[in-house]
This record gives C-alpha cells, sequence and structure tokens, in this order.
C-alpha cells in the first residue's frame, strides 16, 4: 500500500501558445513560460497477493485542483478565430479531474517455460486540452490483456497481446484543428530474442 497527498506550487509554468503569422492559415504552436498555478490531490497504490500466482494491482489519482492563478503571455483564437484569454481560475490543460487503473497478473509453467497472464484496465476522465478550457476531451477507458512465455535459459519471450478489447474510441486531443483518437481493438504478437543471457 502506498498513498501521497500532494499539493504543488508552480511558478512559471511551462503553457502552449499560438502565434498566426506569415499568411498562415493554421495556428503555429509553441511552449512558453507563462504565469503561476497549482495543483493539490490524492494518489493511492494497492498490490495484494491473492493466491501464489495472482496478483491484484490497483492505482488511482484524484487530481482535485489544478488551477492557473496568472496568466502572462499572449492568448488563444477559439474554434472560430476569435481571440480568447486563458484567464485566473481556469484548470490547466491534460490535467483530468481522475483516474483509475487496476490490474490482475497471474504467473504460471507451461512446461519448463515460465509464464504470465495480465489483464489490465485504465480509466481517465474528461480534460482539456488547451489553458482556454473551451473544448473538453472527452474521457475514456480501455481494457488490454498479454500472455506472455518465457524459454527457460530466458533467451526468448513470446507474448500474444489485445488492446482497447472493447473496441472503446479513446480521444487523446480535442482542439481547434479537431479530435486525436487512440488504436481501436488491436491483436498482435511479440517475440523478443535476448543477446544477454
Amino acid at each position: 500500500l502506498a498513498t501521497a497527498l500532494y499539493y504543488m506550487d508552480w511558478r512559471d509554468v511551462i503553457q502552449n501558445q499560438q502565434f498566426f503569422g506569415f499568411a498562415a492559415t493554421l495556428p503555429i504552436i509553441y511552449n512558453v513560460d507563462s504565469g503561476d498555478a497549482h495543483t493539490q490531490g490524492i494518489e493511492l497504490e494497492v498490490d495484494v497477493a491473492l493466491t501464489d500466482n495472482l496478483t491484484l494491482h490497483v492505482g488511482g489519482d484524484w487530481n482535485e485542483e489544478a488551477e492557473i492563478e496568472s496568466f502572462s503571455q499572449g492568448q488563444f483564437n477559439d474554434i472560430n478565430g476569435n481571440p480568447i484569454a486563458i484567464l485566473p481560475g481556469n484548470r490547466l490543460a491534460n490535467a483530468p479531474e481522475f483516474s483509475f487503473n487496476a490490474a490482475l497478473d497471474y504467473g504460471f509453467t507451461l512446461g519448463e517455460w515460465n509464464s504470465s497472464a495480465r489483464l489490465d484496465f485504465y480509466r481517465v476522465a474528461d480534460f482539456f486540452n488547451r489553458a482556454t478550457n473551451e473544448l473538453t476531451t472527452k474521457g475514456y477507458y480501455t481494457f488490454n490483456a498479454r500472455v506472455a512465455l518465457n524459454s527457460p535459459d530466458g533467451s526468448w519471450r513470446l507474448s500474444l497481446f489485445g488492446r482497447n478489447l472493447t473496441d472503446e474510441v479513446i480521444r487523446y486531443e480535442t482542439n481547434e484543428v479537431g479530435t486525436f483518437f487512440g488504436n481501436a481493438r488491436t491483436f498482435g504478437v511479440e517475440a523478443t530474442w535476448s543477446l544477454q543471457q
């Protein structure tokens, strides 16, 4: 069990800026130190051995506050091209209020091969990609699974995996241009050979 209460007082927070110039039809995005902010919340991690072979991992973060206190540089344009300011009290970009993860790990042997199976779950709340707080990126969840086989001498590892098993629509960013999506349901095979034995 591990937990942490945190309060962070930031100075010269790096924020995105945008610049329209040189006859550009799309903004040029860059980073600059821009004012002050603070965050506060709690993090929790728990590992539980359910059996000799099965382990449960649970973790989460409640980012209760992620607030801009002052902003000293420039401004953005909204989706219609109108100026929009980054105001004190806005939430920081890419700072969801909560996230949660859980996983089950199962270790077993297949002949002489040491093997493992893992099922994990992630949940991320809605968040803003811009400190203007104009456009919300919808939160998402995802289930992933992996089975890995390790050769007796440790030189070979063969893995079968599935990502986003429920084929959830995953949005990583929503901005003035559009939305950037994560991968749909994906299955694959990985083979790894190590030179060190």
